[in-house]
C-alpha cells in the first residue's frame, strides 16, 4: 500500500482489483455542454471576502407543511421580469462552495489499466482506450470509477484522479444520485456532465476553473446535468416556475431552457438558501428577484447541501 500525502484518504495500489464495465457506448447520448458560456455578469456583484464555511448549513427558507402540495398552481408571476442578469451563472461567485469545504472522498484505489470508452472533446467523439482505473469511495458506500486517459503516466494519473475526486466529494449528496464514472483527459477543453458521468480536461480544470476558484461551482453545474436534468427539466412544476418567473438567470439558460436552466439555477439556489453569508447581498437579492418561483420549486424538493454521509 502506498499512501498519498493527504489526511482525507488513502490510495491503495492493488493491481488485482477489477470492476466490471457494461461498455454501454452504443447507448450513450451525450448530454454534455457543447460550449461553456462566458460567465461575466451583465451586472457585476461586489466581491466579498470568503468567510469560513458553515459546518452545518441550514436553509434560510423552508416551505411550511402543505405549501408544496399544489406547487404548479402556487407560483406568483413576476411583474416586469426584464432580461437575464448574467451571461452564465457558473462564475457569479467563487464562494458558493470552496476548496476548504469538507469532502466525502475517503479512499481512492488503483486497479490497473482496462479498456474503457470515453468521450474526448479534443476529437468530439467517443474512443476506447486502455485507461488507468481508480475506484473512488465516497461516504460509507458510494463508489465512482475514475477513468484516466493513458496519455498520463501512472504517477500523474494518480495525482489528477486524486485532485478531481477530492473536489467532486465536496458536492452535495444529491448530485451523486446518477454519477457512476469520471473521465479525465489532458487538454484545454470545457468540462461536461451527463451520461452518469463527469468529464474533465485537466488544463482547463486546473488553469481556468481551479486557479480562479470555480472548480466546485463547475461540478455543481455539470453534476446537475448528470443527476438532476432527467428528473426536473421536463417536470410540469418546473416549467410552470419558468413561466411564472418570466425570465432566466442567464442568457445561457434562456437560449437553452430545457438543457441548461436546471444546471444554471441549482448553484444560485444553494447560495441563497444555504450559503447566503458567503455571497454578496446584492447578488443574493438579484437571484431572488429573478427566479423566485424556481427557488420555491427547489425548496420543495427536499434537497440539501450536505455531502454523502
Amino acid at each position: 500500500m502506498r499512501a498519498l500525502t493527504t489526511a482525507l484518504l488513502v490510495v491503495v495500489l492493488a493491481n488485482g482489483c477489477s470492476n466490471t464495465d457494461s461498455d454501454r457506448v452504443a447507448e450513450l447520448q451525450l448530454e454534455m455542454n457543447t460550449e461553456e458560456p462566458t460567465t461575466t455578469p451583465t451586472t457585476e456583484p461586489t466581491p466579498t471576502a470568503q468567510p469560513e464555511p458553515s459546518v452545518e448549513p441550514t436553509s434560510t427558507t423552508k416551505p411550511l407543511p402543505g405549501e408544496c402540495a399544489d406547487l404548479a398552481n402556487s407560483y406568483v408571476p413576476v411583474e416586469n421580469p426584464g432580461v437575464p442578469p448574467f451571461s452564465g451563472t457558473l462564475e457569479i461567485s467563487p464562494h458558493i462552495m470552496s476548496a476548504s469545504d469538507p469532502t466525502s472522498l475517503v479512499e481512492l484505489e488503483y486497479s490497473g489499466q482496462k479498456d474503457r470508452t470515453m468521450f474526448d472533446r479534443r476529437t468530439d467523439q467517443f474512443g476506447t482506450v486502455n485507461a488507468h482505473i481508480f475506484e473512488a469511495r465516497y461516504g460509507t458506500s458510494t463508489m465512482v470509477e475514475v477513468q484516466v486517459n493513458p496519455e498520463f503516466d501512472i504517477a500523474t494519473a494518480e495525482q489528477e484522479a486524486l485532485f478531481y475526486a477530492t473536489a467532486i466529494g465536496r458536492m452535495p449528496a444529491f448530485l451523486f444520485t446518477d454519477l457512476e464514472t469520471v473521465w479525465i483527459h489532458a487538454g484545454d477543453e470545457p468540462a461536461g456532465g451527463g451520461n452518469n458521468n463527469l468529464l474533465i480536461h485537466t488544463d482547463a480544470g486546473r488553469q481556468y476553473y481551479a486557479a480562479r476558484g470555480f472548480l466546485e461551482e463547475l461540478f455543481l453545474h455539470e453534476a446537475a446535468h448528470t443527476s438532476l436534468d432527467s428528473r426536473h427539466a421536463r417536470d410540469p412544476a418546473w416549467r410552470a416556475a419558468q413561466q411564472a418567473d418570466g425570465n432566466f438567470l442567464s442568457i445561457y439558460a434562456r437560449d437553452n431552457p430545457e438543457r441548461e436552466d436546471v444546471a444554471e439555477s441549482i448553484g444560485p439556489w444553494l447560495a441563497v438558501r444555504f450559503f447566503r453569508d458567503r455571497i454578496d447581498s446584492k447578488l443574493a437579492e438579484q437571484i431572488e428577484a429573478t427566479i423566485p418561483n424556481r427557488l420555491r420549486y427547489f425548496d420543495c424538493t427536499g434537497l440539501t447541501p450536505h455531502t454523502l454521509p
